[in-house]
């Protein structure tokens, strides 16, 4: 699994655009699309992201909304995903393995950053 994201799709302070490969068993696919930060609150330390992606074939979508909040002893982040077309068919356990190791990799990006 792939993600990538430069400073030069960047649309602003808090929108850029973003593009992940990812590999379901057999299946690679490719989504690209908009990433952006819709909420957040620097006293509390609280974000919230929101992303819609199109795979670059056209059959499948995702979207989804992650929260993160950064506290004394850490970091949470609670997420949620909506897939439709040919990445749905994978079946339930297999998105959402892909979509808890993406979740994964973010919070380990971001505690890095």
């Amino acid at each position: 699994m792939r993600t990538w994201c430069d400073g030069d799709d960047a649309e602003g302070p808090t929108k850029a655009k973003a593009q992940i490969d990812v590999k379901m068993g057999s299946m690679g696919m490719r989504f690209s699309g908009p990433v952006e930060i819709v909420e957040q609150d620097a006293g509390a330390k609280r974000a919230v992201v929101r992303a819609q992606a199109k795979e670059a074939g056209g059959q499948s979508n995702a979207d989804g909304t992650i929260t993160i909040q950064i506290g004394g002893d850490g970091a949470t982040i609670d997420g949620t995903a909506n897939v439709s077309g040919k990445a749905a068919s994978m079946g339930e356990g297999t998105i959402q393995a892909v979509l808890t190791q993406l979740v994964q990799g973010f919070a380990g990006n971001l505690s890095k950053a």
